[in-house]
């Protein structure tokens, strides 16, 4: 069963293909050194976040560099997901390589792609809520509904 492929780079490679992306070349893993077990460093007792951004409280948007930025629909399948961030992936390499080596076309063409895939996980385009909330993507925090939540976190972080 080593030999056989996971679903999942099935899937990817699939995608890859069909974005007309090369497949890469498979590495081989290192060999994994042999360490004593006395030597093996222990997990820290504190667990480390798994989001790197905080989210508003609605979970609409995470903030980076003080502005507001969409998050990713909550209601996509998980299928629906992970195809859209697979080709993110492939669409952000593409672009930096057409960025590189490419002509403009290649980069206006790589950058739609990027496009596409976000408005796919619904981080950009039409708001994927329902409830007829205007968009605050891309705007300073401070210029929002949001501010007072804003300052009241920054206030109680600080402390």
């Amino acid at each position: 069963m080593k030999n056989e492929k996971s679903e999942k780079a099935l899937k990817i490679e699939k995608l890859m293909k069909a974005a007309n992306v090369a497949t890469p070349a498979k590495v081989e893993a290192p060999p994994t050194p042999s360490v004593a077990p006395e030597k093996i460093e222990s997990p820290p007792a504190v667990a480390k976040p798994t989001h790197r951004y905080l989210s508003t409280p609605d979970g609409r948007y995470f903030i980076a560099r003080g502005k507001l930025l969409r998050c990713s629909n909550p209601n996509l399948s998980p299928a629906d997901r992970e195809r859209y961030s697979a080709l993110l992936v492939i669409a952000r390499k593409e672009e930096k390589s057409a960025k590189m080596w490419g002509p403009p076309e290649a980069v206006q063409k790589a950058h739609r792609k990027v496009d596409d895939a976000k408005k796919g996980l619904g981080e950009r385009g039409k708001p994927w809520w329902t409830d007829g909330a205007p968009d605050y993507s891309r705007q300073r925090i401070e210029e929002t509904p949001y501010a007072e939540w804003w300052n009241q976190h920054r206030g109680s972080a600080k402390k």
